[in-house]
Formats: C-alpha cells, structure tokens, sequence
C-alpha cells in the first residue's frame, strides 16, 4: 500500500489536481484507519521509529526545537512555561515539593519543558528516540545549572531506558508524547516505566489527545505518516482506569480544547507512584 501511495503521489505530483486528490487520499486512509484496517503494532512501531529517526528531521517543528526552523524562540518559552507552571499548580494540589527534584522528561525534543523545569530540579534526564534531539535539548540545556543526562531509546524498545538512568525519580514527565505512540495499548507500556523509575509518592505529569464522540478522533490503526499527532487517543476516564491499574494514582486532571502549536483536545493527569513498584508485565513486585 505504502509503494502504490508514493507512486500515485509522483504520478500526480505535478497535476492541477494534485492537491485535491492529495487531500481525498488522505482523508480516506484515515477513515479507514479509525474504522477497521489495522497494519499491526509492529508495522505501526517500525514506521514511528522511521519516522521520528528520518522523515521527520526535515520538519523540525515537529520536535519543538528552539529556532526558526523550529517553533521560534516565543512560542519554545512559552511552551515550556505553560508546563512548568502546570507541573507548580498539580504540585501545590497535591502538596508535592517543588524543589532539587531528580527530573526526567520522556519525548524530550529540544529541551523547551525541561529548560523551564530546570529552577526546580537538581537532576534532569531526556529519553527521546531521535539522537538530533538529544543534541538539541544538550545545548539548550547547557547554560542552565543542573546535570543533564541524555538517554538514547527506541520505539522497539522503550524498557532500555530504564537501566539508562539512576532511579528513583521525583518528576517523571511526558507531554505530547502520548497522541504520537504506536497504540493506546503501546501506552501501558509508557506508564510501567513511569512507575518503575518513580519512587513511591513520586510524581507523574502525564498528557494525553482525547478523544470525543467524532470519528475522527479515534486511534489510528493503520499509515501512521498520515498524521502522527493523531494516532493514538484515549478516553479521559480510561485513561485514568489504565494508569490505576498500572501502579498510578490519578489525583487531579485539566482539559485544553485547543492549545498553541500542538493542536487540540488534550488532558493533563497529575500522578503519583503507588507505594509498590510494578514489573514488567504490570502487575506489583
């Protein structure tokens, strides 16, 4: 399907219906996407990690890097303010300390959330798939005072990470980061690791795209390059069940319908680790 996509797509490329036609394709991919035609998770994972090492390093904006080329220099502080001061109102709520915290941000980018965190922690760690990334959040982060540690990951297998950093961790972080995973069930995994590098009491800031009753937010199954930003959605109540069951405690959550650059329909959750680390597979060790 993909070598009939990109054939089309040369054939018309220089047509007067070229943009019509690309939309209509688009348009009914997707739907079949979010209505039955599944490629299969490892399909999917293969085209992210493709994607996230490759394609996407010709559109920089797609990782928040400070810059023209990227989102420009306002709307990089602006974002990673947004989240710092989301991260001190969860906080305050729940009566977390806001201050030498071990800090790890999972989807790092180019540094924009963990450049605002930065006053509150004494150690900073960025897992991220793309090593472009981890070069830019490494500069962005330079000038800034506490030690940063770059982890290197992928796709395939997010779980390397853990033997990668120092836990327990005070902070674990992961913003749009979740809508662009393979699956809703690649998810649990994300939220295992959350709560092994935790310690007990340990804080998570975990955000999710929402889904609606519109079939066009549902999760996509099937051509992940269609629209990465929208592949993987969850409902806010089951999301809230998933990071119960994976040793989280969901305290408090925002909705934002539309947010600058991202996109719309996000929901923020303010986590805490149970007292009992979870294994592998989820269930309490």
């Amino acid at each position: 399907m993909r070598r009939l996509i990109t054939g089309l797509e040369q054939l018309l490329r220089n047509s007067p219906l070229w943009v019509p036609l690309r939309n209509l394709t688009r348009y009914v991919l997707g739907l079949l996407a979010r209505t039955g035609l599944n490629q299969g998770e490892s399909a999917i994972i293969d085209q992210s990690h493709d994607y996230w090492t490759r394609e996407a390093l010709d559109a920089p904006n797609m990782f928040h890097w400070r810059g023209e080329e990227g989102i420009g220099d306002d709307a990089f502080d602006r974002m990673g303010a947004r989240n710092a001061a989301r991260f001190q109102r969860f906080a305050t709520a729940i009566d977390f300390p806001t201050s030498d915290l071990t800090v790890l941000e999972w989807g790092c980018g180019g540094g924009t959330n963990l450049r605002a965190l930065a006053p509150h922690a004494s150690t900073l760690y960025g897992v991220d798939v793309s090593p472009e990334s981890l070069d830019e959040a490494e500069r962005e982060l330079a000038e800034v005072g506490p030690a940063f540690t770059p982890v290197l990951t992928t796709v395939a297998d997010p779980e390397a990470a853990l033997s990668a950093v120092a836990a327990p961790l005070d902070l674990f972080l992961c913003v749009n980061v979740m809508e662009l995973i393979p699956s809703p069930e690649y998810g649990e995994r994300i939220l295992q690791i959350a709560r092994q590098m935790l310690r007990p009491g340990g804080m998570a800031l975990i955000q999710i795209r929402y889904r609606t009753g519109r079939v066009r937010t549902r999760p996509m199954r099937a051509f992940y390059r269609l629209d990465p930003a929208a592949v993987t959605t969850y409902g806010i109540d089951e999301f809230w069940t998933l990071c119960q069951a994976n040793g989280l405690t969901p305290h408090l959550l925002t909705l934002e319908p539309a947010e600058e650059v991202i996109g719309d329909r996000y929901a923020y959750y303010a986590l805490t680790a149970t007292d009992r680390p979870m294994g592998r597979t989820g269930a309490s060790s």
